[in-house]
């Protein structure tokens, strides 16, 4: 394993012995049948959505917090949203 393969297993294993401990915690001491094992498998990466900003939001932010107005375009992105505005001064990513 590479070193950054082995650096997530390893944030895994931590998230996970957190996880356990957590959900060892909440079950009735005299009560095995309550506990269950968890694996790797079981644990999830939170990924939260993009913003809900369109081109329409994005120029009224350009122009009300950065004073810039012009055409808007939405840049490419996976997990936030970045916007080209073409200003009197030039390109800016907002």
């Amino acid at each position: 394993m590479d070193r950054v393969a082995t650096a997530r297993a390893d944030s895994v294993d931590r998230a996970l012995a957190i996880l356990q401990g957590i959900r060892s915690s909440r079950s009735p001491a005299g009560d095995p049948s309550t506990r269950t094992a968890m694996s790797r498998d079981d644990v999830l990466l939170d990924v939260s959505p993009r913003p809900a900003v369109d081109d329409a939001r994005a120029a009224e932010l350009a122009a009300e917090v950065y004073g810039v107005e012009g055409p808007v375009r939405e840049l490419g992105s996976h997990q936030d949203r970045n916007f080209r505005v073409d200003g009197p001064g030039g390109r800016l990513v907002l």
